[in-house]
């Protein structure tokens, strides 16, 4: 699907949603990055919590892993700088401010983030051992092998405090969101006249095709 395919199917599920009662204003892009930046953290962390949820009753299931890896890389994700595209992160010296427990949980699953999922790197939750078997009855016959212990998936215990963390950073979100949103509104009528922004008005525009 072509971004303007899923922009359009954007627009028709908001319509579908909001459009009998209100008139839609589809804010440009470049006045909203911090709104879509905390939006998606948001609905990130909500998938996270879900994940939780999963995991906590089966740990063990072959898609415990992808949950787990999936997990570290979307709460990473919002701690990490946006390329070039100028969005914004969160930073952890603001987010854990006086919260020193959570804080050295964060630190752990950015670590994981950084050292195991986003590049390789020796870390205890990824070691491995390469040795030769060398035949008893023939030393010159050998065979290089590859042992590996790898993170799939948490305890119980483990995933709790985890599940503290990402509830903990989920209220940071909404504040964050709360503030650029009310900023958002605020700019919008400031900078438009009542003219300009009825042109962006989308509710009767077509969508199809």
């Amino acid at each position: 699907m072509t971004e303007q395919l899923r922009l359009k199917k954007l627009l028709k599920t908001a319509r579908d949603h909001h459009a009998e009662e209100n008139h839609l204003i589809l804010i440009p892009k470049k006045l909203s990055k911090k709104v879509y930046a905390y939006g998606a953290m948001k609905h990130d962390l909500e998938l996270i919590l879900d994940y939780i949820k999963e995991l906590k009753k089966n740990s063990e299931s072959i898609a415990s892993s992808g949950m787990t890896y999936a997990m570290i890389i979307l709460y990473g994700k919002c701690f990490t700088d946006a390329s070039k595209d100028g969005f914004p992160k969160l930073e952890s010296s603001d987010i854990f401010k006086n919260e020193e427990e959570l804080l050295k949980h964060h630190n752990y699953l950015m670590n994981l983030r950084h050292k195991f999922l986003a590049h390789r790197s020796y870390i205890m939750d990824e070691i491995a051992i390469v040795y030769l078997a060398v035949k008893k009855d023939n030393n010159r016959i050998a065979e290089l092998k590859y042992k590996q212990m790898k993170l799939s998936s948490f305890s119980k215990n483990k995933l709790t405090d985890f599940m503290k963390v990402f509830h903990y950073v989920e209220i940071q979100i909404e504040q964050k969101l709360e503030k650029s949103s009310k900023k958002l509104y605020d700019g919008i009528i400031k900078k438009y006249s009542k003219e300009e922004i009825e042109k962006l008005i989308f509710n009767d525009i077509n969508l199809e095709g």
